[in-house]
């Protein structure tokens, strides 16, 4: 189990809670990301297997983000999805303590410092699946973040995030940018791909 998978997860629940959940549904889910958030928590953010470790991946601590070297090419991606996974419980349980959390490593962990580099990694640590994962994350903090700086500040990240990008090159993050922003980009090569 790896962040890419909890990426992936949390993306799914994300979609089909304002997309597709009746109100059964959207308690399950909430059940659902509340147990996944509150057991990362207890750990320190980091998935911790049965052998009492963490999974090769599965790391979000600020003691290895912001302390170890060998997390330094997943530090600004992985700031990114914890604040991320946090506002999403926050605002599927309505529960202060996600929004203190979320907080806490902007002010004390330096998370939102983190995530402002994911742009302008070492080209070493450019990976083309990583780029696929950060759009994951845009509609997430993009719907439920209200304070206006951070708004902006996410707002400002997939901007660039997007200028990144080839035009046309990936349909999923063509989609997860407009979805996340309400602007078009990459139309005819998206409903082209789709057509297809």
């Amino acid at each position: 189990t790896s962040s890419d998978e909890m990426d992936g997860h949390m993306m799914s629940y994300f979609f089909y809670y304002e997309f597709a959940a009746d109100e059964e549904e959207k308690i399950l889910i909430c059940d659902h990301v509340k147990k996944i958030i509150d057991q990362l928590i207890k750990t320190n953010y980091n998935l911790i297997d049965i052998d009492g470790t963490h999974t090769r991946w599965s790391v979000w601590s600020p003691d290895q983000l912001n302390h170890d070297p060998d997390w330094a090419s997943e530090k600004s991606l992985n700031s990114l999805e914890l604040l991320a996974y946090l506002k999403f419980a926050g605002h599927l349980t309505g529960d202060e303590k996600y929004e203190k959390e979320y907080r806490r490593l902007i002010d004390e962990e330096g998370y939102l410092e983190n995530a402002s580099h994911l742009n302008s990694k070492n080209p070493a640590w450019q990976i083309y699946f990583d780029h696929t994962m950060e759009g994951y994350l845009f509609p997430i903090l993009l719907k439920y973040e209200k304070d206006p700086e951070l708004h902006q500040f996410y707002s400002k990240l997939i901007n660039e995030w997007m200028d990144n990008q080839p035009a046309g090159e990936n349909l999923i993050n063509n989609l997860t940018y407009a979805l996340a922003t309400g602007k078009k980009v990459n139309l005819r090569q998206t409903i082209e791909f789709l057509k297809d």
